[in-house]
C-alpha cells in the first residue's frame, strides 16, 4: 500500500509540474494547457537543418512557436569538419539535437561564424517570413521550405553554392521544456520578460521625445512602427493627406505586443501580415523629404510611419464615402429641392400667362 501511495503521489506531482509548464506556454489558458499535456496541442516547429557550401559545413536547430509566430531559440554551428555534412536531419529531433550538441563539444567549429549564422537565422524570422514558413509547413511543401532556408544562408551569410536539407517536426512547448538541451527554459524567459518590463518607458515601444510632443494630451498605450500601402492607380497623393483621413497601414514591428495587436485585428494569416485601418492624427513634411505620419488604430494605440518618398499615391479607406454626394451623384434632398423648384416655376409661369391672356 505505501508503494502505491508513493506512486500516486509522484504521478500527481508530475502532472502538477506539467500543468504549470504548459500553462506558462499557453499564457495562462489552463484548458489549452491540459490539451497540451494530453498531446492534442502541438505549438512548436522544431526546424532541423544542415548545409554545405564551397568553404564551410553548417547545421542548426530552431524552436519556433507557430501559434504566436515567435522564436524560442536557435542553436547553430559552422565547421570545416566534413562530419557535420553527414548529420541526419531525418532523425527525430531529440537525437538530432544530441548529435549537434555532441559535435559542438567534441569537434572544431568557428565561434564567430556560429554567432553569425545564429544572428542570420534570427533576423530572418520577420512576420512575413514566419507567415510564409507556417503556410509552407501546412501545405507540406518540403522543397519550398528547404529553399527558404537555403536562401537565408546564401543571402545573409554570403556563402556560395549552398546545398541544404531541412526537416521540421511539430511538438509541444511542454516537450521542448522537458527534453530539449538547447532551447530557452522558463526561468530564462521570465528573467528576460522582467528586464523588458523594467526598461519600458511611459510610451512603450521605441518612443522618442518627438513622439511624446506630437501625441501630447492623448492616451498613449502603444506606438508601433508601420508602413503605408501604395495604390499607384486609385490612391491619393501623399501630399494631399490630412488629419482625419483613414488609410491602410502595415505594422512592421515584430515584438510580442505588435503581434498581439495584429491578432486582435485578425491581421495575421497564412499569407503573412495584412493591412489594418488607421485614422491620421498628425502628418508633417520632413526637412529631409517625405512625411512623418501618426495614425490611431485603436484606443491608445498608434502607428508611426516614416515615409521618405513624396511622389507616391497611398491606399485610403473609401468605405465611408458611399453615402456622400460626389460629382456624379445627387442626394435625395437635392432631388426633392429641384423638383419643388420646377413645380413652383411652372405654377408661376401659368399664373403670369393667365393674367396676360385675360
Amino acid at each position: 500500500m505505501p508503494d502505491t501511495l508513493d506512486t500516486a503521489s509522484e504521478s500527481l506531482s508530475d502532472f502538477a509540474r506539467k500543468l504549470e509548464v504548459a500553462t506558462f506556454y499557453t499564457n495562462g489558458d489552463e484548458e489549452r494547457a491540459r490539451q497540451m499535456i494530453a498531446g492534442s496541442l502541438n505549438d512548436i516547429y522544431v526546424i532541423k537543418g544542415r548545409f554545405s557550401s564551397t568553404s564551410h559545413f553548417g547545421a542548426f536547430i530552431v524552436f519556433f512557436n507557430h501559434y504566436y509566430l515567435k522564436l524560442n531559440s536557435i542553436y547553430a554551428i559552422i565547421s570545416d569538419d566534413f562530419a557535420l555534412k553527414d548529420m541526419k536531419t531525418s532523425r527525430d529531433w531529440i537525437t538530432f539535437e544530441n548529435d549537434l550538441a555532441s559535435f559542438a563539444g567534441n569537434s572544431q567549429h568557428d565561434d564567430v561564424l556560429d554567432r553569425q549564422l545564429r544572428n542570420a537565422l534570427n533576423t530572418s524570422f520577420s512576420l512575413s517570413f514566419s507567415g510564409e514558413l507556417k503556410k509552407l509547413v501546412e501545405e507540406q511543401s518540403d522543397i519550398e521550405i528547404n529553399r527558404l532556408f537555403q536562401q537565408v544562408v546564401m543571402d545573409r551569410m554570403g556563402l556560395q553554392s549552398v546545398n541544404s536539407v531541412v526537416d521540421i517536426e511539430v511538438i509541444s512547448s511542454l516537450d521542448m521544456e522537458l527534453h530539449s538541451l538547447t532551447s530557452r527554459k522558463i526561468p530564462e524567459i521570465q528573467e528576460f520578460q522582467n528586464k523588458q518590463k523594467e526598461l519600458e518607458p511611459d510610451v512603450q515601444v521605441d518612443t522618442e521625445d518627438d513622439d511624446r510632443e506630437v501625441l501630447k494630451g492623448r492616451e498613449v498605450r502603444l506606438v508601433l512602427r508601420g508602413s503605408l500601402i501604395l495604390a499607384p492607380i486609385s490612391g491619393r497623393d501623399i501630399g494631399l493627406l490630412v488629419s482625419g483621413d483613414r488609410l491602410k497601414l502595415k505594422v512592421v514591428d515584430t515584438h510580442e505586443k505588435a503581434i498581439q495587436v495584429l491578432k486582435a485585428f485578425n491581421a495575421i494569416t497564412s499569407d503573412g501580415v495584412q493591412p489594418i485601418l488607421g485614422r491620421i492624427v498628425s502628418i508633417r513634411h520632413r526637412n529631409d523629404g517625405g512625411y512623418t505620419i501618426y495614425a490611431i488604430v485603436a484606443k491608445g494605440i498608434y502607428v508611426k510611419v516614416e515615409e521618405l518618398e513624396e511622389n507616391i499615391k497611398i491606399a485610403i479607406d473609401t468605405s465611408g464615402l458611399d453615402a456622400e454626394a460626389g460629382p456624379d451623384r445627387i442626394s435625395n434632398a437635392a432631388v426633392g429641392a429641384i423638383v419643388g423648384l420646377v413645380v413652383l416655376l411652372a405654377a408661376l409661369l401659368a399664373f403670369v400667362i393667365y393674367f396676360v391672356v385675360n
